[in-house]
C-alpha cells in the first residue's frame, strides 16, 4: 500500500511540472513545425511517439489487465491480443480527435517468466499540420501515462514534400540547421537520400553516438522520377519511414 501512495505522490509532483513546462516554452514539435513554415514545406504527416519498458514488473495476467486499462484510459479499443513466437502483443487504436489517430502496443516478450517489464509504445498520428486540438490530445496522453506510473519520453517526427530541386537539397538542409542552430554529427549520403544527425540547443537531451551527442535528425529523399522530394525532421531521431 505504501508503494501505491508513493507512486501517486510522484505522479502528483511530476504532472504539474510537465504541463507547466509545455506551456512556458516552445516544445520540440512546435520548433520543427516552425522550421517547415520558414522553409516553405507543407507538413503532411506528424508523429508523436513514446516507447519504453515499464519500471514496474508485472505477472502475465497483470500485463493483460494493464493493457486493457490503458486502452480504456486512452479511449481506444478494443484491445486485441496476438500470441506468437516473439511473445504476446496487445494492440489498440482509435481516433483521438479530428485528424488524429492514436495507436497503442504493449508487448510481453517473455511470457514464460513469472514477472516481466512489458514494453509500451504509444503513437499519435496527424495528417497535415496538427490543429489546435493537438495540444489537448498531447496533454491528455501525458496525464494517462503519468496516471499509470509512466514518465513519458517523447520522440517527434514531421514530414512534408515539395517539388524536387536536387541542386538545392544541401542548401535546404543548411537552412534547417541554421534555424535550429544545429551542428552536424554524422551523415549518410546516397543517390536519392541524405540523412544527417545533428545536435541542436533548441531540442531536448539526445543520444550519444560514435560521432558525438545527437538530438535531432534530418533527411531528404528524392522520388524515383526525381520530381518530388520528401523532407523529414525528427527529435531525437526520426521514428517514421522516410
Amino acid at each position: 500500500m505504501r508503494g501505491i501512495w508513493k507512486q501517486a505522490a510522484v505522479v502528483c509532483l511530476i504532472l504539474p511540472l510537465v504541463l507547466i513546462a509545455s506551456q512556458t516554452k516552445p516544445q520540440p514539435e512546435e520548433c520543427l513545425l516552425d522550421v517547415f513554415e520558414e522553409i516553405g514545406v507543407q507538413p503532411e504527416k506528424f508523429v508523436w511517439h513514446h516507447g519504453n519498458r515499464t519500471e514496474r514488473a508485472m505477472s502475465k495476467e497483470e500485463v493483460k489487465q494493464w493493457a486493457g486499462e490503458l486502452g480504456k484510459a486512452f479511449g481506444i479499443g478494443p484491445v486485441i491480443t496476438d500470441e506468437g513466437p516473439d511473445g504476446i502483443r496487445f494492440t489498440a487504436q482509435g481516433s483521438a480527435g479530428r485528424n488524429i489517430l492514436i495507436k497503442m502496443v504493449v508487448i510481453n516478450d517473455e511470457p514464460s517468466k513469472k514477472r516481466i517489464h512489458p514494453y509500451l509504445a504509444i503513437q499519435l498520428f496527424a495528417n497535415g499540420e496538427p490543429g489546435e486540438n493537438w495540444l489537448v490530445v498531447r496533454d491528455k496522453a501525458t496525464r494517462v501515462l503519468l496516471d499509470h506510473g509512466i514518465v513519458p519520453s517523447y520522440h517527434y517526427s514531421v514530414q512534408g514534400s515539395k517539388q524536387a530541386d536536387i541542386k538545392n537539397h544541401e542548401h535546404l538542409l543548411a537552412q534547417v540547421f541554421q534555424l535550429l542552430k544545429a551542428k552536424e554529427v554524422e551523415a549518410m549520403r546516397t543517390g536519392h537520400i541524405i540523412s544527417i544527425s545533428a545536435f541542436s540547443p533548441l531540442m531536448p537531451e539526445g543520444i550519444e553516438t560514435k560521432g558525438g551527442m545527437m538530438n535531432m535528425q534530418a533527411a531528404i529523399r528524392t522520388s524515383s522520377d526525381a520530381h518530388r522530394m520528401t523532407l523529414t525532421l525528427g527529435t531525437p531521431i526520426i521514428t517514421i519511414e522516410y
